[in-house]
């Protein structure tokens, strides 16, 4: 199984609805983006957070430089400093090793390409989700079909293997925070 459920982690219905006001936000500021980190690489700048905010990926946004080593988007943005965010990262941390960390919306009907990321694991915390959001991975040549469906849980999903999202619905967005996993703390 490439799914498995951790209820240690799961977030109280106060936690639930902070991380969505937070999530909120962020979707009202930049409605025209998908994934906001909640982590940086040390030294990027900081103006407004923006350049922080929305480099997603290890290659070096700025200049097209090497790879970034995905332990180093260790750093947490200021504007999640004593908020549920932090806390919330501390207690992630206290079990793993992370890099990126970022809320990541899904549009209704939408479908990533099949893939496999280099992280063994990524912990994703569902805040709005639907019968139509799918996670789909193939494991030992068997297709495996997951609903992260319960709004709050952790999820601890492999990543290393052929996988993809979906979110069929038709008006609906489907909202996680994720964490990469990258090994025991």
């Amino acid at each position: 199984m490439t799914v498995q459920r951790l209820p240690i982690l799961d977030l109280s219905v106060e936690d639930r609805a902070e991380l969505l006001a937070v999530f909120t936000k962020l979707a009202h500021d930049y409605p025209d983006k998908n994934q906001f980190n909640v982590t940086c690489v040390l030294g990027w700048p900081l103006d407004g957070e923006a350049h922080a905010l929305f480099s997603l990926s290890g290659t070096n946004w700025k200049d097209g430089g090497p790879e970034i080593p995905e332990f180093e988007f260790r750093w947490l943005l200021p504007r999640y400093h004593n908020t549920v965010v932090e806390r919330l990262v501390i207690a992630v941390q206290k079990r793993w090793r992370t890099g990126r960390i970022r809320f990541l919306r899904m549009r209704p009907k939408t479908c990533l390409s099949w893939h496999v990321d280099p992280e063994v694991n990524r912990l994703h915390f569902p805040l709005v989700t639907n019968p139509g959001a799918l996670m789909l991975s193939e494991r030992n040549g068997e297709l495996e079909a997951e609903r992260f469906s319960e709004v709050g849980s952790a999820y601890l999903w492999q990543v290393n293997v052929p996988h993809t999202a979906i979110n069929a619905s038709l008006t609906q967005d489907r909202v996680h925070l994720v964490f990469n996993i990258l090994g025991a703390a």
